[in-house]
């Protein structure tokens, strides 16, 4: 047996995960032969010939941090503090009493994934209760709920989106989020 051989028989019992729907929606939108067709699936913005684009305004930020970290050394363990606290003025508002008077704590990971994965086992290890449950939306990214139940939490869903009506599905979203 040569080497791959080898490699792939310790793999050869993993199941598959079932194709992700969104990544689905992408291909069918790029099959689409249609001229006035605007791929807003994955949430990056694309030039008309499929290319990314990134926004000025986020090429200049890019390189003025670039100006400011330019010596490459690590960021500290819980990430940069403006950006930290430029990001909890954002979420809570400035003017926020808890952002006045800095009561609150902020850490900033890599990636969405990686946020979730490290805040999953956060409270699966600092609120080690079973009955631990956590609400994702009915729509999300198919590797969310694994995230979650992979670090032991139960995981339930929560209507918010109705797609006969295109609005926000208020009654489902009170009926699940619903405390019991």
């Amino acid at each position: 047996m040569d080497r791959v051989e080898q490699l792939s028989s310790h793999f050869g019992q993993v199941p598959l995960e079932p194709a992700d729907a969104i990544f689905g929606l992408a291909a069918s939108f790029k099959k689409d032969p249609s001229e006035v067709k605007v791929d807003l699936v994955v949430g990056a913005y694309r030039t008309d010939e499929g290319q990314p684009w990134v926004l000025p305004v986020v090429s200049k930020v890019e390189g003025i941090l670039l100006q400011e970290h330019h010596d490459h050394e690590y960021i500290p363990i819980d990430g940069l503090r403006d950006f930290t606290d430029a990001a909890t003025a954002l979420l809570l508002g400035h003017k926020n009493p808890v952002v006045l008077e800095g009561r609150y704590s902020a850490t900033q990971f890599l990636s969405g994934t990686g946020s979730l994965r490290l805040g999953a086992q956060f409270l699966a290890k600092h609120y080690n209760n079973t009955s631990t449950t956590i609400y994702i939306p009915e729509a999300t990214w198919p590797n969310h709920r694994n995230v979650f139940s992979d670090a032991g939490l139960q995981v339930k869903t929560y209507r918010y989106y109705d797609p006969k009506t295109i609005t926000l599905n208020y009654t489902g979203l009170l009926e699940d989020l619903k405390v019991q």
